[in-house]
């Protein structure tokens, strides 16, 4: 397999058998398997779609009556009433985990608050969620130290990157020859040219999906 930019925390799983691709739950772009690295066909311009209605979002956003809306949104969901304390809180009550586990996943949130510099930059963080209705974050780490863990938060234009789900298909043993499912790969693509493509063929750098904060409106249709 082609070495990916960025970095995998999770073991790979085995695949199983299947005629049914998965369900298209984060908005990711289907595409078939064996083409070259780097490259990806958009049969049907969904890219360049999405990246026009992201600028018609932006756009309508600037226009005074949207704009005291969206303040009016943003400041209702993010309220800071101590600096001392986070703008945002896990409740871990529910959990049932030993509270030795519960006092690292508070340390991590924690970490996560600061390196996003969430209690100043919280309301900005939102807005931009809220217009574009996704957010890309690259989760920066040391390759040679990795037990530091993350050490930056960059945030990604979310015109330039796409995650892309590959998958890969195979006719089965049987007499009825039905094409199974035999592989399904996700990546992320980065095009720092994407923000207004020409072209259905879209180039790029392939990120293993671990190296990428990925958060969506929720609404795909």
């Amino acid at each position: 397999m082609a070495k990916f930019f960025g970095f995998e925390v999770t073991k790979a799983k085995k695949q199983l058998k299947t005629f049914a691709p998965p369900e298209n739950d984060d908005g990711a772009l289907g595409v078939a398997a064996g083409g070259a690295f780097g490259q990806y066909i958009d049969m049907d311009g969904s890219i360049k779609n999405e990246v026009e209605l992201i600028n018609k979002y932006r756009e309508m956003s600037i226009h005074p009556e949207c704009d005291m809306a969206i303040d009016a949104i943003v400041s209702e969901a993010i309220v800071v009433s101590d600096e001392k304390e986070n703008a945002l809180n896990l409740d871990l009550n529910e959990l049932g985990a030993p509270d030795a586990v519960k006092k690292k996943i508070h340390e991590a949130w924690d970490k996560i608050i600061q390196t996003l510099d969430f209690n100043k930059k919280g309301y900005e963080i939102f807005r931009k969620w809220y217009i574009d209705g996704r957010l890309y974050y690259h989760i920066i780490i040391d390759e040679e130290r990795k037990k530091r863990g993350i050490q930056e938060l960059r945030y990604i234009d979310p015109r330039k990157i796409r995650k892309v789900r590959e998958v890969q298909k195979a006719r089965s043993e049987n007499a009825n020859s039905a094409e199974l499912v035999k592989k399904v790969e996700e990546f992320f693509v980065y095009n720092e040219k994407a923000t207004r493509p020409e072209s259905t063929v879209q180039e790029g750098i392939k990120v293993m999906p671990d190296a990428i904060a990925h958060v969506t409106s929720g609404q795909f249709d």
